[in-house]
């Protein structure tokens, strides 16, 4: 049966497959106190999908999509995104709780991205900065010359990330005043960056 299949899938993934985090570099086990960089890239799942061919042939037409596989079920995708040009160290300049809060923000605007552009819908739980990834070892699609992931926020997104919003300003100003890191890093908020706080 479908659930019975499903379950040897789960189980197969669990005890066999290698995974990674793409999201994040650690020291130590993989635990959100132990993150010392952001890589820089998002992954993104889109579920329980019909022609998992023809949604990959829609993702190569979007010029953010750095590389996407279909993963180990043959029923979903997994998606990545450059949000940054380089890994971003965890540091006084951006402290885990900005970095976790500028990724929150990345996803939830991937979100509507993908919904609006591609009429995709991503699973919202894989937006934790922790999270693993099972390797499938199906073919990959790869765009070197991925475009960096840019937003701006409107007024709904400084309501919903108001927690760390003061320290991610300052962080990304600090980003922008200097321009070693700004040649590094590709901010996420370099458009439109100047309206956002006002």
């Amino acid at each position: 049966t479908f659930g019975e299949q499903d379950q040897r899938v789960k189980t197969f993934k669990s005890q066999q497959t290698p995974l990674f985090v793409p999201s994040s570099i650690f020291s130590g086990h993989r635990r959100i106190e132990n993150v010392t960089a952001h890589t820089g890239i998002i992954c993104l799942d889109i579920d329980n999908i019909e022609d998992p061919s023809g949604v990959m042939t829609l993702l190569k037409g979007d010029p953010i999509v750095h590389a996407a596989f279909v993963s180990i079920s043959g029923k979903g995708l997994a998606v990545f995104v450059r949000i940054f040009d380089a890994p971003v160290e965890i540091n006084e300049d951006c402290p885990l709780n900005v970095m976790t809060e500028l990724h929150a923000m990345a996803f939830g605007k991937l979100m509507e991205h993908f919904k609006q552009a591609r009429n995709i819908e991503l699973d919202k739980n894989a937006k934790d900065l922790v999270r693993c990834r099972y390797i499938s070892l199906g073919d990959v699609y790869y765009n070197e010359q991925s475009t960096v992931y840019s937003f701006t926020l409107d007024d709904k997104d400084k309501e919903r990330y108001s927690t760390n919003l003061k320290e991610a300003h300052a962080f990304m100003g600090m980003l922008l005043s200097n321009k070693s890191k700004q040649d590094q890093i590709a901010s996420l908020f370099i458009r439109g960056y100047d309206n956002w706080f006002k």
